[in-house]
C-alpha cells in the first residue's frame, strides 16, 4: 500500500533545494536530487560554465545537451507524489471534469477512481447511472482524503499514458529508448525493436537495489565522521558551558565582596560624621534654647517699660539693679574648639581608593553668651 508522507519524506521529495517552496516542473539531476525548472533555468544564467549544472546540494556536476536544462529528465514520480498529496493533504478545489469541458467551472465533490474524472454531484450521478461507466468506483473528496486505502488507487491513475496517443504504455523501444503504446508500435515506430515493459521495469528495480546499496554504504562511511563531529561539538558546548559557569561564579563572588566592601566603606564614612552631626545638632538645639531665653528676658523688660504700672516697676527695682551691675555671673557653654573629620585618615576597604588633595575644613562653633 501507497502509504502518506512524513513530513520529512515530503519536504525531501517535493521541495526544492534552491527556493525551497513545493517542486515545480521538476527536473532531476545526476546526483537524483531534483529541483524547479525555473530555479535551474535562472541559476544557470548566471553560472560561467553553462553545459554543466552544479548541484545546490552536493556538489554534483550533470551535462547538459545544448546547454539547455530542458535536456533533463522531468521527476515524474515526485510530480504525481506531489499530485497525490495535494489531494490527501490540502483543502484546494478541484473542478468537474465533464463540466469544464462545456466551458462551466463546477466544483468538484467526487472523483472516479476508475477513470480519474472529478465529478460534481449532478455529474457523479449519471457517471453511476451511464452504461459505460456504472460499474466505475466514484468515491467522495472527503472519502479520499480520510480513507488511506484510496492512496494506492489514487497513485494508479498518475500512471503514465502515450503522449501521442492517450493509451497504456505497453513495450519499451529499444531503438528511440522510450516506452511505447500499441498504436505507436504499429506507427511511429513500426519496424523498430521493441522489449516487455515488464523487463525494462525489472532492470530499473535492479539498478534502484544497487543504487539503494551503494547509498546505505555511503550513509554508514557518513556515520563516524558525524559521530565524531557530534561528539567534538558536545564537548565545546561543555567546556563553554564550564567558562560560562567559572565567570558567573566569579561575577557573583566578585559582586558579593564589593558588596561587603562598600558596606564597610560606608561604616568608615557614616560614623565620624554621624558623631559630628550628633555634636553639632545638640549645640543648635541648645543654642535655640538660649536663644529662646533671651527674647524672654528682652520681651519682659520691653513690656514692662512699656506698660507696666508704677507699683510694679518698682517692684522689679532690685532685680533689674542687679542685672545693670552684672552681680551675676554669666556662664559660658563650653564648646569644642573646633571639629574637624580628616577623610585622608579614614580607613577604608582595599578595593576604594578615597582621598582629597586638600582636607575638609574644620567646623567652628562660635561661643554664644549666656542669656541675660
Amino acid at each position: 500500500m501507497a502509504e502518506a508522507l512524513n513530513r520529512t519524506e515530503r519536504e525531501f521529495l517535493l521541495n526544492c533545494g534552491i527556493c525551497g517552496g513545493r517542486l515545480t516542473d521538476p527536473r532531476i539531476l545526476d546526483c537524483l536530487h531534483s529541483f524547479c525548472k525555473e530555479c535551474l533555468v535562472i541559476k544557470q544564467e548566471q553560472a560561467t560554465k553553462k553545459d554543466v549544472v552544479i548541484c545546490e546540494l552536493c556538489g554534483t556536476h550533470t551535462c547538459l545537451s545544448n546547454d539547455s536544462i530542458d535536456s533533463l529528465t522531468t521527476n515524474i514520480f515526485v510530480m504525481n507524489i506531489g499530485r497525490v498529496e495535494e489531494i490527501t493533504n490540502s483543502n484546494c478545489s478541484f473542478y468537474c471534469t465533464f463540466c469544464e469541458d462545456q466551458g462551466d467551472w463546477e466544483e468538484a465533490s467526487s472523483r472516479c477512481l476508475t477513470c480519474g474524472d472529478w465529478l460534481c454531484l449532478a455529474c457523479a450521478r449519471r457517471h453511476c447511472g451511464t452504461t459505460v461507466t456504472k460499474r466505475h468506483k466514484v468515491v467522495t473528496l472527503d472519502d479520499v482524503r480520510v480513507d488511506p486505502q484510496h492512496r494506492p488507487e489514487l497513485r494508479k491513475l498518475c500512471e503514465s499514458k502515450c503522449i501521442s496517443h492517450d493509451e497504456k504504455l505497453r513495450k519499451f523501444c529499444s531503438k528511440c529508448d522510450t516506452p511505447v503504446c500499441s498504436e505507436c508500435e504499429h506507427s511511429d515506430h513500426k519496424k523498430h525493436t521493441f522489449i516487455p515493459l515488464e523487463d525494462v521495469v525489472e532492470e530499473v528495480q535492479d539498478n534502484l537495489s544497487n543504487a539503494l546499496e551503494m547509498y546505505e554504504v555511503i550513509e554508514e562511511c557518513d556515520i563516524e565522521p558525524d559521530m565524531q563531529m557530534a561528539k567534538r561539538f558536545q564537548e565545546v558546548t561543555n567546556k563553554e558551558k564550564t567558562l560560562l559557569q567559572i565567570v558567573h561564579s566569579a561575577r557573583e563572588r566578585l559582586i558579593q565582596e564589593i558588596q561587603q566592601q562598600a558596606t564597610a566603606a560606608e561604616l568608615a564614612i557614616s560614623q565620624p560624621f554621624e558623631a559630628v552631626k550628633m555634636l553639632l545638632s545638640e549645640s543648635m538645639e541648645l543654642e535655640k534654647k538660649r536663644s529662646e531665653s533671651t527674647q524672654k528676658s528682652r520681651l519682659f523688660c520691653e513690656k514692662l517699660q512699656q506698660e507696666g504700672l508704677k507699683g510694679e516697676s518698682v517692684h522689679f527695682r532690685d532685680l533689674l539693679q542687679r542685672v545693670k551691675k552684672g552681680d551675676r555671673k554669666r556662664a559660658q557653654l563650653e564648646f569644642p574648639p573646633e571639629i574637624n573629620v580628616n577623610v585622608n585618615e579614614l580607613s577604608f576597604p582595599k578595593i576604594f581608593s578615597v582621598s582629597v588633595s586638600e582636607p575638609v575644613s574644620p567646623v567652628e562653633i562660635p561661643r554664644v553668651r549666656s542669656p541675660v
